[in-house]
């Protein structure tokens, strides 16, 4: 019986989407906290490395998405009808083009941020990012309630988490509203070092492919 041969379209799609994983942990390799006796790399805030990390996965899911008529952006949901807003989002799927952008680009250099205001009949999905998760708390959970009438679906994505919790948090992530729940490695309490899960990322790729595609 011959044997069975890959595709090579798929095979390319397979090594980009991998490819794009490490891409986003080797970026963010020397600003992880392996435990807490890494006291220097607290000087640069939660905040920055957060926004950061939203940033890279922004530029992947833009990649993955492949200048099609989806992409992904930082900002928040318009209701044109009502005029209502969401919160801000750090991530927002939507259909290109946008209501209004703000951006601080100007005649020293180029843009300082680009926040997008995506109208609610554009937006399939918001992602929300954190750093790390130890568990869902009611302001992780505030937050998915805050986008339930803005957005079909709503994710969370950490960084990283524990290990042992891993399970715990997927249940416990959906039941506070998120239908998905991320992340890009794992750790264990005491310990240095992550463990990487690149199945986790191609679930990801591929749930996140399914979305676009139906809707």
């Amino acid at each position: 019986m011959k044997a069975a041969t890959r595709s090579p379209v798929g095979a390319l799609k397979n090594g980009l989407v991998r490819e794009l994983y490490g891409t986003i942990c080797g970026k963010l390799d020397g600003y992880r906290l392996d435990s807490d006796a890494f006291e220097a790399r607290k000087g640069i805030l939660p905040f920055v490395r957060g926004l950061r990390f939203s940033s890279l996965l922004i530029y992947q899911i833009r990649k993955i998405l492949n200048r099609g008529a989806w992409t992904a952006s930082w900002g928040m949901i318009v209701d044109e009808n009502s005029g209502a807003h969401s919160p801000e989002c750090d991530i927002v799927v939507h259909k290109n083009g946008c209501v209004h952008a703000w951006d601080g680009g100007d005649d020293v250099g180029g843009p300082v941020m680009d926040f997008r205001f995506v109208s609610k009949t554009d937006a399939v999905l918001v992602i929300s990012c954190k750093q790390m998760v130890s568990s869902i708390t009611a302001e992780i959970r505030k937050h998915a309630a805050s986008l339930s009438t803005f957005v079909p679906r709503t994710w969370l994505f950490a960084e990283r988490c524990e290990k042992r919790k891993i399970n715990n948090l997927g249940k416990r992530s959906k039941a506070g509203g998120y239908g998905e729940f991320f992340f890009l490695y794992s750790f264990e309490q005491g310990l240095i070092g992550y463990e990487y899960n690149e199945k986790n990322w191609l679930r990801f790729v591929d749930v996140l492919r399914q979305v676009c595609d139906r809707s």
